[in-house]
């Protein structure tokens, strides 16, 4: 019994690590995926912002609204909610 424990422990350590590199390499494909996909992804931070700065009304302050900039730009992806939320001018 005890060979037996250690043959389905020996496995079971396999399986788990075959799993954690084969879920790597499914991140690593749908990240690069996302940028052919979404080429406005791969954009620099910095470039991105200055979009979003233009993107804001001209007229002065506006009444929030979950339709309008700043924060919807924060629905649109998670990445681009980070950069809007790290943008103190939009704010």
């Amino acid at each position: 019994l005890a060979q037996i424990d250690a043959e389905i422990l020996r496995f079971r350590t396999y399986a788990e690590g075959h799993v954690a590199a084969l879920e790597e390499q499914r991140r690593a494909i749908s990240a690069r995926l996302e940028t052919v996909v979404y080429p406005v992804l791969s954009l620099p931070n910095e470039i991105t912002s200055r979009i979003f700065l233009e993107c804001l009304p001209h007229y002065g302050r506006v009444r929030p609204s979950p339709h309008s900039p700043p924060l919807l730009l924060t629905q649109i992806c998670r990445h681009w909610r980070n950069i809007a939320l790290s943008m103190g001018e939009l704010w």
